[in-house]
């Protein structure tokens, strides 16, 4: 049977042109009251678009009778951008429309256009910040979100110190701030960042006595000795008369008398009836990251160094050539790399490869990458730095067959933004990026145009300099900051592989380098590091794993203590990182040794 089929021009040109008479008030058959402004409709189109309107005029309702119908819940701004995504399926937004997606969360939610209520969901998900993460977390809870509520509270937890300075912190109602202060997994190292957090909250709605006393209750108290030491804190005014604070600082008391039962209650604070510590923040543990950048279907893999346990962490996309960073603020992330484009063939390689400007953060808590703001140029083989909370992607590659970059840009996670920032003197890919203070160094090495070279960006001035260049021209393993040192396992190319040889230290403060030759020993084929945590050096070999505390002048692998022998290098191209304190690694696979 023969068939004629335009329903590719067809179904469009029906869409546009029922809206086209909706516009105009032709053959429309109803009109919606939304604060005053009258929109006129087709029942027919809005009963197929909504289940909401379709059982208001299918099921005997007195609007299925009437011509004017009223609409409540709904502003007149968000009752537009419904209908004309019903009608359309799209809708206009101006630049600053963040409040407006906000409405059309609930105006979706209400009206039941599902399709909408997604669109507004996934939209809000990667531009959830510390500025807006409060409401947007009480906004998804209220409208079933349930990826915005995941998305908002990672966001508040990671960056509660920072979040509690915030008005939209700051003006919530007391059940609101009790149940964030009570989250298990807030990303504080003591209770003082929540007690400092409710203490202005306090201040700022000038709550009473029995408020005050409702918060307390709720505020972590670990490290108790902490709390405990400050003691004027704890004496503030608006905790004068708090008997939940009273009793606080009684304990300081006796703790810095140093009588016996202050450890019994240092031991057992629920005796003051408070709530007991962070569930994640009584002890801090360095999670090892391992990534390999050359295969890009190859998972992460994390080791936690207190259970000495490995676990498999999925990326958020596929790529090779890709670029990671634990940020400061102890923060992982993953940007950029090469693709395949399975749909484009290219006649040297038979894929067609292209580089993509991605950028995720891990969120821990729910074992989940979040999508952010992409760079302005894409790349691979490049080097990500972190100052503070900032992170910077510098150099590599626009395509396989592309000249070095010498691009640098910023991202800025308060606005989910980046910024272009001075280029790098030359372009450079397969280079290393370690922070010292406000200072990002880059170390070239043989897979760099520039070999030798190492450049020096002070962020405070957004300018670049040249500092002693490295000791040979060889190939970084990998380099790590400790003790305001730079630390870098060098290879040789020896018996047509690379082989790791040499320790270089680099201090700024004098502008030199000092080495070992003879720090790897011969037997000793492959090395991933070293990276840097708490107070000590990691290093990965096919020995396994090693740990130094570093006096600070470069020792054989020999002197370093077989920390794990069951955790050796990954083949390939591997880079390590290390995330300090981490705290929680959830719905993770771990992997048998």
């Amino acid at each position: 049977m023969a068939v004629i089929n335009l329903s590719s021009v067809r179904i469009p040109a029906l869409v546009r042109n029922l809206n086209d008479m909706r516009v105009s008030g032709s053959l429309t058959d109803a009109r919606l009251h939304v604060n005053g402004v009258t929109f006129p409709v087709h029942r027919n189109v809005l009963a197929a678009g909504s289940p909401y309107f379709a059982a208001m005029f299918t099921k005997g309702l007195q609007e299925a009778r009437r011509e004017d119908i009223s609409i409540y819940g709904v502003g007149q701004d968000a009752m537009a951008h419904v209908l004309d995504f019903i009608y359309t399926g799209k809708v206009s937004l101006t630049s600053d429309c963040f409040e407006t997606v906000q409405d059309l969360v609930q105006a979706s939610d209400l009206l039941q256009v599902v399709d909408l209520h997604r669109a507004c969901e996934e939209w809000l998900v990667p531009r959830v910040i510390p500025a807006n993460c409060v409401s947007l977390y009480f906004l998804a809870r209220s409208y079933n979100c349930q990826e915005l509520v995941q998305a908002a509270r990672w966001t508040l937890v990671s960056d509660f110190t920072d979040v509690g300075k915030r008005s939209e912190f700051l003006d919530l109602e007391l059940s609101q701030v009790i149940e964030l202060v009570s989250d298990d997994y807030l990303g504080v190292d003591e209770g003082l960042d929540v007690f400092e957090t409710v203490v202005r909250w306090v201040q700022h709605n000038g709550a009473g006595g029995e408020v005050v006393a409702k918060l307390m209750k709720h505020v972590r108290n670990n490290p108790m000795r902490s709390l405990c030491s400050r003691q004027k804190i704890l004496k503030h005014q608006v905790l004068g008369d708090c008997p939940t604070a009273t009793q606080l600082c009684n304990t300081a008391d006796q703790v810095q008398g140093g009588l016996n039962d202050a450890a019994d209650v240092l031991s057992n604070p629920q005796s003051l009836g408070f709530t007991p510590p962070l569930k994640l923040g009584t002890r801090r543990s360095d999670a090892i990251v391992s990534v390999c950048k050359d295969r890009d279907s190859e998972d992460l893999q994390l080791y936690e160094t207190r259970t000495k346990t490995k676990y498999r962490l999925p990326k958020p996309y596929t790529a090779s050539g890709f670029s990671s960073i634990v940020s400061q603020d102890n923060k992982l992330y993953i940007a950029g790399g090469l693709r395949k484009n399975l749909a484009v063939k290219d006649l040297g390689t038979n894929i067609k490869l292209y580089a993509c400007a991605h950028f995720y953060v891990y969120d821990g808590l729910h074992n989940k990458w979040w999508m952010k703001a992409s760079m302005h140029v894409s790349r691979f083989d490049f080097a990500l730095a972190s100052v503070g909370s900032h992170v910077y992607a510098i150099g590599g590659k626009p395509h396989p067959h592309g000249k070095a970059l010498s691009d640098v840009e910023r991202y800025n996670p308060e606005e989910n933004t980046w910024h272009r920032m001075a280029q790098l003197p030359n372009g450079s890919n397969g280079h290393h990026a370690v922070t010292i203070e406000s200072n990002i160094y880059v170390l070239c090495g043989f897979d760099s145009p520039r070999s030798k070279d190492v450049f020096c960006y002070q962020t405070l001035t957004n300018t670049w300099t040249n500092v002693a260049p490295m000791p040979a021209i060889k190939r970084i393993a990998g380099a790590t900051v400790f003790c305001e040192k730079i630390y870098t396992i060098l290879s040789s190319w020896k018996n047509s592989s690379w082989k790791p040889t040499t320790m270089a230290i680099y201090d700024p403060e004098t502008d030199r380098w000092e080495q070992d030759e003879q720090f790897v020993p011969e037997e000793v084929e492959v090395v991933e590091g070293p990276v840097a945590g708490e107070d000590r050096l990691y290093l990965c070999c096919t020995r396994g794993l090693y740990v130094l505390r570093p006096t600070g002048v470069p020792c054989p692998l020999d002197q370093w203590s077989l920390y794990d022998k069951n955790v050796v290098p990954r083949s390939g191209q591997a880079s390590v990182y290390c995330i300090k304190g981490y705290v929680h690694i959830g719905g993770l696979s771990t992997i048998t040794y």
